[in-house]
């Protein structure tokens, strides 16, 4: 059946997290996404309707066989735990943004090798930053991809959007903490508003407080003359030359560090500047990008105006929007993935999108 397979092959590219085939990692220990697996359901609800679909962990998560899930779940939360049974830390600290694109494309070639028409027939599918290692490879000419998909993925390159978020979006949250409407933002309003979920775009509180007390709405310009010089610094930070990649790891609440990515993946983030939507344009691949309308990760309204504009140029492009949703497609939070019940819908639109507009297979 592989070898004779002749319809589309669509595979998933996370955005490089150490998530598990099924969309599992770790990090969804806060979240509600922690008891789903929704690589997995989306992935049976485009088999339903008759495509073929590739996904696989990454690089430095430990197999089935380690059984990581029940060992959280069943055991003690320690760091050793996530070594022994979850994340290959050795090899996740050698894990860069290269390193992880590069595994990409030796599991579709792969892929390649079990069903030899699939090299015709790609599609690739990225989730938030998965669309930049895709293009990444679109660029690289090596694999010749029918079309790309995405969930959550920017249209523009990734430092644009990451000057965005540092700034307008920041700029844009901060009425919400006027609780009483007189124009001027407390520090003792944002941290009550913190603590009632307002801001959580931060990490924590401190990254909206004003050092002299407050912030008043009619001088928005000294908070974003200080939110400029914050992203500045921390772009000159990412920017060494020479700079050693090296693992970046997460606190969880119960003071456990969780293993996260390198560094390269942050100063991606910041510096890069591929566009998927130009590269889409400039070799003439079908794009879809599939967004949420209450996304506050990347700027939905702007990106899906140059998609749009890409397609009234003659571009091949298309867009998916859903008013209730997040980021990831959720129905509750940016952090969170997609409900089961939604992948038959997303499925359904990708297949209509790939009937559209999927590039015909090109002889070898």
């Amino acid at each position: 059946e592989l070898i004779g397979w002749n319809g589309p092959v669509i595979v998933f590219i996370s955005g490089g997290i150490p998530s598990d085939r099924n969309g599992w990692a770790v990090l969804a220990r806060e979240t509600v996404w922690n008891r789903r697996s929704p690589l997995r359901d989306l992935s049976d609800a485009l088999v339903a309707k008759g495509m073929a679909v590739v996904r696989f962990d990454h690089p430095a998560v430990r197999g089935p066989e380690f059984s990581c899930r029940d060992a959280l779940e069943n055991g003690a939360f320690s760091e050793s735990r996530i070594r022994t049974h979850c994340l290959n830390v050795e090899v996740l600290s050698r894990v860069g943004v290269s390193t992880y694109v590069s595994s990409v494309e030796a599991a579709i070639n792969h892929a390649v090798g079990l069903m030899p028409n699939a090299k015709r027939q790609i599609v690739l599918f990225g989730f938030s930053e998965g669309l930049q290692h895709a293009t990444t490879i679109l660029n690289r000419r090596t694999i010749t991809p029918s079309a790309l998909v995405s969930i959550g993925s920017p249209a523009e390159c990734l430092r644009d959007v990451s000057h965005w978020q540092a700034i307008e979006r920041v700029i844009e949250t901060l009425p919400e903490f006027d609780s009483n409407g007189d124009g001027i933002v407390t520090n003792a309003e944002i941290e009550d508003g913190y603590t009632r979920g307002i801001g959580r775009i931060a990490s924590d509180s401190s990254a909206w407080l004003s050092p002299h007390g407050q912030w008043r709405m009619d001088d928005i310009g000294a908070f974003r003359s200080d939110l400029e010089k914050q992203f500045a610094e921390l772009t000159a930070r990412l920017s060494d030359v020479g700079q050693k990649d090296s693992l970046t790891y997460i606190r969880h609440k119960s003071g456990v560090r969780i293993p996260d990515v390198t560094t390269s993946f942050w100063r991606m983030q910041f510096q890069s500047e591929i566009s998927s939507l130009k590269s889409m344009v400039q070799l003439g691949v079908p794009g879809l990008f599939i967004w949420g309308d209450k996304d506050r990760q990347v700027p939905v309204a702007l990106q899906a105006n140059l998609a749009i504009t890409a397609k009234q140029n003659g571009a091949t492009v298309e867009v998916a929007r859903f008013a209730t949703r997040f980021h990831m497609l959720s129905a509750e939070s940016d952090m969170d993935w997609f409900e089961p019940a939604l992948a038959p819908d997303i499925a359904e639109v990708v297949r209509k999108f790939l009937l559209r507009s999927r590039r015909p297979p090109q002889a070898s």
